[in-house]
């Protein structure tokens, strides 16, 4: 008897799934024919099937937003959105929802968002003024975790006495070592013009979170050889922010995109995140030749390899893999590989004048930035390479500016 039951339960379960998938799909492809109320209808099926857990909630509930948005029905687009942003943080697709929040209301989502180590700090601070244990748990692990807990329990002014020390500080910036996946984040000091302070984030599960104070053990780890390849933004997380949105380009249009610029709609942050964080170069987009009949995702890469590796997705993976593996599947799939550009040799003077330049982008005066970008393009590709170390300068006003030098070039 107790077979007979098991295998009904499961034949249950194997039925439900096949129907939500189904539904999901019927949903999508009334998408894709712009008929958005039975795109909608489908979608509700899915959110509304009584399973638990129900792995295609969060995807049809994305889904059904677009669909309202689309029918005219902002306010019940921004429910579903928001529905969604309650879940786990950690998820590709809460991520894509806090982008979708901010294009259909115009305000950043006032939750928990974890990408990246400015968002989790912003996060942290928004947590601790609300006086949200339940935000300050997502946004800590280990050692810094337990320390803040003890805190609060023994001491009914703890939230207080957190606020108190974060207030007036500010991210500055993160230095990342990929080998550890940890972050040395540096900030500013409230309550002391000028000073520094820095704390060690942890990526767990694809999620930045506060771990322990920097000490003088961490100082190796983030100030010496490849710790720095990974400086401001980790390229991994990046790989995977540019995966979700390809997918969700494809479940809107039927077709994957035919360059980055396709799926900036879908990306936060679009203009940093497609620049890699390893060399400072834009990622490259190629398409690999199709198998006859087959639709295949295009590859984004690093634009050179690190430590011999090259870093990107292929095939629809996240890979890290030898130099020479690369070449040889892209030799395979004909893809294209970027060449390297051809050094141009520079004079001492050449170097100082062209950092001076640099150093005037963020000139309080226009006049002052208007000449620093004359200067700089009359040197051309030779100045690219110092251009290249600015690109993720923490003066937004000069990264903007080096961006838009180095795509003249």
């Amino acid at each position: 008897m107790e077979a007979v039951i098991t295998n009904q339960v499961v034949s249950l379960t194997i039925a439900t799934m096949m129907s939500l998938g189904q539904w999901l799909g019927d949903g999508a492809e009334a998408y894709r024919q712009k008929k958005y109320e039975t795109a909608s209808k489908a979608f509700t099926k899915v959110i509304e099937a009584r399973i638990q857990p129900n792995p295609l909630r969060e995807s049809a509930l994305l889904l059904r937003a677009q669909s309202s948005l689309h029918a005219k029905k902002t306010n019940e687009a921004v429910a579903d959105i928001e529905s969604v942003l309650k879940g786990d943080p950690r998820s590709p697709i809460f991520r894509l929802a806090v982008a979708d929040y901010k294009k259909m209301t115009g305000k950043d989502w006032g939750g928990i968002d974890l990408s990246t180590p400015e968002s989790t700090w912003r996060s942290l601070v928004g947590a601790v003024q609300r006086g949200d244990v339940v935000g300050l748990k997502r946004c800590c692990t280990g050692q810094l975790l337990a320390e803040l807990l003890e805190l609060i329990e023994d001491e009914p002014a703890g939230f207080q006495e957190i606020a108190n020390e974060l207030a007036g500080t500010e991210f500055i910036s993160a230095t990342m070592n990929v080998a550890s996946n940890k972050a040395c984040v540096v900030l500013s000091e409230g309550d002391d013009p000028g000073g520094e302070e820095k704390v060690v984030m942890q990526l767990e599960d694809g999620c930045w979170l506060l771990a322990a104070e920097y000490d003088e053990d961490d100082f190796r780890e983030f100030e010496f050889g490849q710790a720095r390849a990974g400086q401001v933004y980790d390229d991994a997380n990046k790989f995977r922010l540019i995966d979700a949105a390809m997918e969700m380009y494809v479940l809107e249009y039927g077709r994957p995109p035919a360059g980055l610029e396709d799926i900036r709609d879908y990306v936060k942050n679009f203009d940093r995140t497609v620049i890699s964080a390893s060399d400072g170069k834009p990622f490259v987009f190629s398409v690999p030749r199709q198998a006859s009949g087959g639709q295949v995702m295009p590859w984004v890469f690093g634009a050179t390899s690190v430590d011999g590796r090259r870093h990107g997705l292929i095939d629809g993976q996240l890979r890290h893999i030898s130099e020479r593996e690369f070449l040889a599947l892209a030799g395979d799939k004909g893809v294209s590989v970027p060449g390297e550009r051809v050094a141009v040799g520079l004079t001492d003077d050449d170097e100082a004048k062209i950092s001076d330049w640099i150093r005037k982008l963020g000139s309080e005066t226009y006049a002052d930035r208007t000449a620093a970008m004359k200067g700089l393009r009359e040197f051309g590709a030779k100045a690219e390479e110092l251009l290249r170390r600015a690109v993720n300068d923490k003066d937004p006003e000069i990264a903007v500016s080096v961006r838009e030098l180095l795509s003249e070039l």
